[in-house]
């Protein structure tokens, strides 16, 4: 049986949300549950959209992915968060890692490598990707 991954979307540009939502418009076991361009935005979302898995840029105003997953995951402990970034180094996965974040990707990865990322956190595993 699939588990259906219930996502908030969480990035302060809209073209990049949008694309993601787009992209998995054919997925019938991922539904986007929500929406935010902040981490507070997204943060206060969290009750009322009830996500199995955020999909958070590293890189916010305000604070970063890796504050937020920290304070979603205080308040949500089986929640699961993925951050997406430009440019990974090293020292992301280490503080993602650490933070409890089970997936860490590169904003350029092609599509497939993002759903497979989703259905893999989805289903229990962790993915870091450079």
């Amino acid at each position: 049986m699939t588990t259906t991954a219930r996502l908030l979307l969480v990035d302060d540009n809209q073209d990049i949300i949008d694309g993601i939502r787009d992209m998995l418009k054919g997925e019938t076991d991922i539904e986007v549950v929500g929406e935010a361009n902040s981490a507070e935005d997204a943060i206060a979302q969290l009750s009322d959209t009830q996500p199995t898995l955020v999909v958070m840029d590293i890189s916010l105003p305000n604070m970063s992915g890796v504050q937020a997953a920290r304070q979603m995951l205080k308040d949500q402990p089986d929640l699961k968060i993925m951050l997406l970034s430009g440019h990974i180094f090293d020292q992301h996965l280490r503080a993602a890692q650490r933070a409890g974040i089970q997936g860490v990707l590169n904003k350029e990865a092609p599509d497939a490598d993002l759903i497979a990322a989703i259905k893999t956190i989805t289903a229990g595993g962790t993915v870091y990707s450079t």
